[in-house]
């Protein structure tokens, strides 16, 4: 597919990959349309047809760039001593767990579980489903550090904490409410610019330059990057 310099038919291959995988799952890890319930050797056999993440690898070295890809957990995974009682954990590992059995062989794959530090203080917001500004500056750095980049260490640069934080929960579920949660504020300065019409975390294309910063980073990413954004971008 490189070779052949054509991104439509590369694009329309990588989808199909992606829908195939995620049919099988459905088919084999659960049972559905008459198949076996497989769930951990489903996980298995589903993951094994899909190479899409391997593909991407070998395109990123193949451009002289290396690749870093990470799961950010989600917070049940983190806290699920917070969960409701009558909550009932799925038999057999989670999807996270498969997925990290899978990529743990890889260079390119770096276990976020694993990097944070409970220890330094709360990683994730109580009102919101993502990690807050501390637990995205353990996720940088160690997303650094596989890269073999320097980086400023913005925790080791100091912080202090302030109730500004609106969460998505307290936005969906009481929209009329004004309940804040606590947001960590990094003492290190701000020093980038955005270079594309920003307007907020959720655009689909954003660009940023540092006149002080040093080579450039792509990053695909979901709504945990939000915070992560002017980290990378610093």
């Amino acid at each position: 597919l490189r070779a052949i310099h054509d991104v439509k038919i590369s694009v329309v291959v990588y989808t199909t990959a992606c829908l195939t995988n995620l049919v099988l799952n459905w088919v084999l890890i659960y049972g559905n349309l008459g198949a076996p319930r497989l769930e951990v050797a489903g996980a298995a056999i589903a993951t094994a047809i899909s190479k899409t993440v391997d593909l991407i690898d070998e395109y990123a070295e193949s451009q002289g760039a290396e690749f870093v890809f990470m799961i950010a957990p989600n917070k049940n995974s983190v806290y699920p001593e917070n969960m409701p009682y009558y909550y009932t954990p799925a038999n057999g590992n989670t999807n996270l767990e498969n997925l990290n059995a899978a990529l743990s062989d890889k260079d390119y794959y770096l276990d976020i579980i694993s990097t944070l530090d409970l220890s330094q203080g709360q990683v994730y917001h109580k009102t919101d489903t993502h990690w807050n500004n501390l637990g995205a500056a353990q996720c940088y750095n160690a997303m650094m550090n596989g890269l073999s980049l320097p980086h400023t260490n913005y925790i080791e640069g100091g912080y202090k904490e302030d109730t500004i934080w609106q969460g998505d929960l307290t936005t969906m579920m009481l929209p009329n409410e004004e309940i804040y949660d606590a947001q960590i504020i990094f003492n290190t300065p701000t020093e980038y610019e955005y270079i594309s019409k920003f307007r907020t975390e959720e655009d689909l294309n954003i660009e940023t330059y540092n006149e002080d910063g040093t080579g450039n980073i792509l990053v695909y990413r979901d709504s945990f990057c939000n915070a992560l954004l002017p980290l990378i971008a610093n």
